[in-house]
């Protein structure tokens, strides 16, 4: 038996609170709901809303890695990619969170591994895949 009945994501309604209490009285055992604080209803994310959230990954990653000694610029095409495989509305921020590990992340660590730093790094859209580029900073000493 299905139900068409909507718990959680995607429901915002107040007036639907009501059902829900139904819906979870209906599957739960009473001694589990009597250990629910609160009933928390959240809104999926829109593109919008998961863009704001890629800058903000994206600006704490190059935060990081200035700590490192590594300059990452990253295109906007890069940002755009990066939101158009990442952005999935029914599960969230997550999948975007994964995608920039893979595309970014993880080939840019294993770029460290095998250069020496300080380096100027960026990370740009090449047919659809984002390729990382780099050159040698100048060091200056005082």
């Amino acid at each position: 038996m299905q139900h068409n009945h909507v718990v959680g994501f995607g429901s915002t309604d107040e007036q639907n609170l009501d059902n829900i209490k139904k819906q979870l009285q209906s599957h739960l055992r009473p001694e589990f709901i009597n250990r629910l604080d609160e009933i928390v209803m959240f809104n999926s994310l829109n593109q919008e809303t998961c863009k704001r959230i890629l800058n903000n990954e994206l600006k704490k990653f190059t935060d990081r890695m200035e700590l490192q000694q590594v300059k990452l610029s990253i295109s906007t095409q890069v940002k755009r990619l990066l939101l158009e495989q990442g952005f999935d509305k029914k599960y969230g921020a997550r999948p975007l969170r994964r995608i920039i590990q893979s595309k970014v992340q993880t080939p840019l660590a294993k770029f460290l591994l095998e250069h020496e730093r300080p380096v100027v790094i960026s990370a740009l859209v090449d047919q659809d895949t984002v390729k990382i580029e780099h050159k040698k900073a100048s060091v200056v000493n005082d």
